[in-house]
């Protein structure tokens, strides 16, 4: 029977791999060479969260803080790179975040915990001691998780020169090491984390009556938080105005500082998306996508065309207009350093200020925003033929920006491997240097890059399951027209972008950090399906069955369905999502982010979003019949003529939503902050409308 079924499909796949000799991609990548994050740090390490959750750090590791348990440098030597390890943190732990700095690194892990190692001179471990860790044998299995207090989690970390601060799962704020400026913003210059019992006294730094954060960034002595009114905050050293308060008096170090510290002035009616400070310049994202930067400029890295410093002196903050991004152009993600870039609403990156080493990625090394005329004439930096950024971060002297095929290149000064190019030799710097460079190739665990797989999937499609297709290359080609069943199949961490898989049975199969960005899925069952972390980005799901994702980056089509189960997970981020119409029944979307996304006219009846952040997102018409939006954030939301009967809106943060002609006929809004809602013809809870109690449904 063995023999009948090769000469079956001997004919079959002379053809097949005839067409895939020439129709498959010359220059496939290995899924273990792309990465989900980078960090990059002043003292020159870099760190990448890998897209299986794993973490690998290189370049500078004085104090041991590329968590290899020694202080050799790494990325510098030939082989380097393909020889990096992931850090040790722990049996089965993934990474979620990790932020460098000032020869620290810090990693929020999948179970919320938060671990950093490095230097240790001030406590910012956050350990109850200064003994640097990462730096000996057996440092990091012995390595403890950080105690942010009995019960709570981390959601994200930043590191200063010599702090740390990291948001908690309850949104307050705790930050420790250093504070000789009060950037720590608990009203002193005492110093946290090195004493025993320091964490466990720990406080939260106060951010303003009934405020939490939403982002915080941490430069040389200084501390900014975006809040969850979108307002910004900083406080510690204020030399060159880095702060926003129009002086240059550090704050956060007497007595009464926090209470008093007002939130940044950027324009009227002006609230920010994101925030990014290196200690001494700050630079925002605006509701608007525009950005504003102010603080240090003796680079340009204001990008005002001057060297002019800002926010330091009385009415700066009033006064200080939109850096120019270039005609019509906006920004979507930040980073700054010596130098400044911004991935652009177009996805184009563009880099300004110093430019000793060739950071600015503009083939020299002159620097640019210090002159009259260099903005408007910026060009936006070769990332390689046809590629775009996803996101960007900026070091002293040097740049990584993560591209849209998730590869990661990095360039600028290299004297410690910080590049990750087996070798120390700067980029950027020379003509051709950006064309020539090429991404960072790590490899763990991805055998010869999937090509042996790939044959296995060809040679056996009635049998998938006699190979290990972990980690395998099946990016780039047409699954459609031959039947494949790929039921019952381990393709975790696999590449299957760029393809087509219409109609294809996916059920009972483990593709748990699969790459499926730019491919078609139409029709797809996923039932029993782990989709843990898959990656979706501009990918067609059209009549999906069934299956489920966790915490994964959707971006989907406006006309996508859902046949029946439920597609997205608790801690989902869709914030900015157009979803509308889209059939959510039952969704997992605890946590989820949920900010600013259309969801107009969907059906969500029944969905689970406890704890979701869905501040200003549109619900108009929406049905969310017996939905749970316990603890939700839900402020400034649309809920226009949407059915909530029945649903539990519990201890929700329903402050300025609109309600008008909705129905919240046996809805629970127990303990709900209801202040400036408008209730204009709503069905109340109690089943009357609300113009019979002068339009509000709380009497």
């Amino acid at each position: 029977m063995t023999q009948i079924r090769l000469v079956r499909f001997g004919v079959l796949l002379l053809c097949i791999f005839s067409f895939f000799a020439y129709a498959l991609p010359k220059t496939a990548y290995a899924a273990t060479d792309t990465v989900k994050a980078v960090s990059t740090s002043a003292g020159g390490s870099t760190c990448a969260i890998m897209t299986d959750g794993s973490l690998k750090c290189w370049g500078d590791n004085l104090s041991g803080q590329l968590g290899y348990d020694d202080t050799v440098n790494r990325g510098g030597n030939a082989g380097d790179m393909p020889a990096l390890a992931a850090v040790n943190l722990g049996t089965g732990r993934t990474v979620k975040m990790v932020s460098t700095g000032g020869e620290v690194t810090c990693a929020v892990l999948d179970n919320g915990t938060l671990k950093c190692w490095g230097r240790n001179t001030f406590g910012q471990l956050g350990y109850n001691d200064t003994t640097d860790r990462g730096g000996n044998a057996g440092d990091m299995a012995a390595l403890g998780t950080v105690f942010l207090g009995a019960g709570r989690t981390a959601k994200a970390v930043s590191i200063g020169q010599s702090h740390a601060c990291a948001i908690l799962d309850n949104g307050k704020l705790k930050c420790w090491g250093n504070n000789s400026n009060g950037q720590l913003g608990y009203d002193d210059t005492t110093d946290r984390g090195g004493n025993p019992g320091d964490m466990a006294a720990l406080g939260y730094v106060a951010l303003g009556a009934g405020r939490t954060a939403v982002s915080v960034s941490t430069g040389l002595s200084a501390t900014c938080v975006l809040l969850d009114n979108s307002k910004i905050k900083c406080w510690g050293y204020n030399a060159h105005g880095q702060l926003g308060t129009d002086d240059s008096i550090d704050r956060g170090g007497n007595a009464g500082d926090m209470a008093a510290l007002n939130t940044i002035n950027l324009g009227a009616g002006r609230t920010a998306r994101a925030v990014e400070t290196d200690g001494l310049s700050t630079c925002a994202i605006l509701d608007t996508k525009q950005l504003k930067c102010w603080g240090a400029n003796d680079g340009g890295e204001l990008g005002y065309d001057d060297l002019v410093d800002r926010g330091g002196n009385r009415g700066d903050m009033a006064a200080l207009a939109p850096v120019n991004l270039g005609a019509g152009r906006t920004a979507v993600a930040l980073s700054i350093s010596d130098h400044t870039c911004v991935v652009l609403d177009n996805k184009s990156l563009k880099c300004w200020g110093a430019n000793d080493a060739g950071g600015l990625g503009q083939d020299d090394t002159v620097g640019r925003g210090d002159n009259s005329g260099e903005m408007a004439a910026l060009n936006v930096v070769n990332l390689g033929a046809g590629r775009t950024a996803k996101t960007v971060d900026a070091g002293i002297d040097s740049t990584c920006a993560i591209l849209d095929n998730d590869r990661l290149k990095c360039w600028g000064y290299n004297g410690l491997g910080q590049l990750g190019q087996n070798d120390t030799v700067d980029r950027g710097d020379k003509a051709g240097d950006m064309a020539a460079l090429q991404p960072i190739i790590f490899t763990s665990g991805g055998g010869d890059g999937g090509t042996t797989k790939r044959r296995c999937v060809l040679e056996v499609p009635e049998n998938t399951s006699m190979c290990d297709l972990r980690y395998s290359d099946l990016s780039s080609v047409d699954y459609s027209s031959v039947g494949w069943d790929f039921s019952a199949v381990d393709f975790r961490y696999s590449d299957m972008s760029m393809s087509t898989f219409r109609n294809i049975n996916f059920s009972n199969s483990n593709l748990a950090h699969v790459n499926f960005a730019y491919s078609v899925l139409d029709g797809v069952d996923f039932s029993n399906t782990n989709l843990d972390r898959a990656y979706l980005r501009n990918t067609s799901m059209r009549g999906v069955i069934s299956g489920g994702i966790v915490g994964s980056d959707l971006d989907l089509p406006a006309d996508w369905r859902l046949v029946q189960g439920f597609l997205i997970g608790p801690f989902a981020n869709l914030t900015n999502k157009a979803i509308n119409n889209s059939n959510l029944a039952g969704a997992q979307l605890m946590y989820a982010q949920l900010a600013y996304a259309n969801l107009a006219s969907s059906q969500l009846q029944g969905a689970d979003l406890s704890g979701s952040d869905a501040r200003g997102a549109d619900m108009s018409y929406t049905n969310l019949s017996g939905a749970t939006l316990r603890w939700s954030t839900v402020m400034w939301s649309n809920f226009s003529f949407a059915d909530l009967t029945g649903a539990n809106l519990s201890g929700a943060f329903l402050a300025g939503a609109n309600f008008h002609g909705a129905n919240l006929s046996g809805a629970d809004l127990t303990g709900a902050d209801l202040t400036g809602v408008n209730w204009q013809d709503t069905i109340c809870p109690d089943g009357t409308n609300s113009n019979t109690h002068n339009q509000t449904c709380v009497y």
